[in-house]
C-alpha cells in the first residue's frame, strides 16, 4: 500500500504469500483507501510487471458483491517481453545454498545463538561486497533459489542487536539500506539509541519521518525513539500523527494506539488517554465505507 514494491511493512500478499497481512483477508473498507492515494499492484512476480494505482473515488455502496466489479475498461495492457536474469558472478554462486539456509533458517522465526548470528553478519558482509549496490543480483539469486534473501536481511538486523551485537546490526543496515530503505532505516533509529547515539538517533527519526511522509510504521517507530529517549511530548505528537495515518487499518491502529495510550498514562495524562480511547470506540462503531 505504498509507492515501493517489495515493502514488507505496507504489502499485502497472495493466497501462498509469506506475507504479514494477506489480500485474502482484507476487505476494502478497511486498508485506508483515500481519494488521491497511491498505491502499487504488483501483478506478476516473475516478469514483474507493476501497476502503479491511484485511488479516484471512495463512496458508500447498497449492497456488497460477492467478488470485486470491473465497472469501466480504458485502454489496453500492453505486452512485454520479460528481461533476461542478469549473469550471477562465481563469486555469488558460491555462497548460494549458504544464502538459502540463512534465508529460510531465518523465515522459521525461531531465535538464532549469538555464534549463528555472527556467521550470518560475516555472510551479509561478503554478499554486500559481491552486489556492490546491484540489488538486481540480490532478486535475481532470490528467483533462482526461491529463498527470501531480502527478508533476511530486513530481519537480520534486529536479530543481532538482540544478542548485543548492535555495531554489526548498524553496519548491516548502512551496507542494505538501498536494497529497501524504508525497512532497513525504520529500525536504525531505534538501534543508534541502544548503542548510545541518541542524538544521532533522533536526527535518522526526524530524517525518516520527512523521507516517508504519509508512512504510518515509520512515523510509530520514530514516536517509539522519542519515547525511549525521554522526549515525551515529540513522541504524543508522532504517535497521533502516525494514528491519523493509519486511517482505516485497524491493525496498524491497534498497535499505535496501544503504544500511544501506555505513553499518556507513564506522562499523567490519564484523562487525554480516556477521551483518545472513547473516540476510537465511537470511530469504530461507525459503518465503515466500501470502495
Amino acid at each position: 500500500m505504498g509507492d515501493k514494491p517489495y515493502d514488507s511493512k505496507t504489502a499485502y500478499g497472495g493466497p501462498n504469500a509469506e506475507a504479514p497481512r494477506l489480500a485474502t483477508k482484507a476487505s476494502l473498507g478497511t486498508i485506508g483507501l483515500k481519494r488521491g492515494r497511491r498505491f502499487v499492484y504488483l501483478f506478476n512476480f516473475v516478469d514483474e510487471r507493476l501497476f502503479r494505482c491511484q485511488v479516484e473515488r471512495v463512496a458508500n455502496v447498497n449492497r456488497c458483491p460477492p467478488m470485486p466489479e470491473v465497472l469501466k475498461r480504458a485502454g489496453s495492457v500492453p505486452v512485454s517481453q520479460p528481461k533476461p536474469p542478469p549473469e550471477l558472478p562465481q563469486e555469488l554462486e558460491a555462497l548460494e545454498e549458504e544464502l538459502k539456509r540463512a534465508a529460510e533458517a531465518a523465515s522459521e522465526g525461531k531465535r538464532r545463538s549469538k555464534e549463528t548470528l555472527t556467521r550470518e553478519f560475516e555472510l551479509a558482509r561478503k554478499l554486500a561486497g559481491i552486489v556492490a549496490g546491484r540489488w538486481d543480483l540480490v532478486r535475481a539469486l532470490e528467483k533462482r533459489t526461491q529463498a527470501d534473501i531480502s527478508g533476511w536481511l530486513v530481519a537480520l538486523p534486529e536479530a543481532l542487536a538482540s544478542e548485543g551485537l548492535v555495531d554489526q546490526a548498524l553496519e548491516v543496515i548502512d551496507r542494505f539500506t538501498e536494497l529497501e530503505p524504508s525497512s532497513f532505516l525504520n529500525e536504525k533509529p531505534l538501534l543508534l539509541a541502544q548503542a548510545g547515539k541518541l542524538e544521532e538517533a533522533a536526527r535518522q527519526a526526524e530524517e525518516n519521518v520527512q523521507a516517508f511522509e504519509g508512512d504510518p510504521w515509520i512515523t510509530a517507530k520514530a514516536a517509539e525513539l522519542f519515547s525511549r529517549i525521554g522526549r515525551t511530548e515529540r513522541a504524543e505528537e508522532l504517535f497521533r500523527k502516525a494514528l491519523d495515518q493509519a486511517g482505516n487499518a485497524y491493525y496498524l491502529r491497534d498497535v499505535i494506539l496501544e503504544r500511544l495510550l501506555a505513553l499518556l498514562e507513564e506522562t499523567g495524562k490519564s484523562e487525554a488517554a480516556r477521551r483518545l480511547a472513547e473516540a476510537e470506540e465511537r470511530r469504530r462503531a461507525k459503518p465503515t465505507p466500501m470502495a
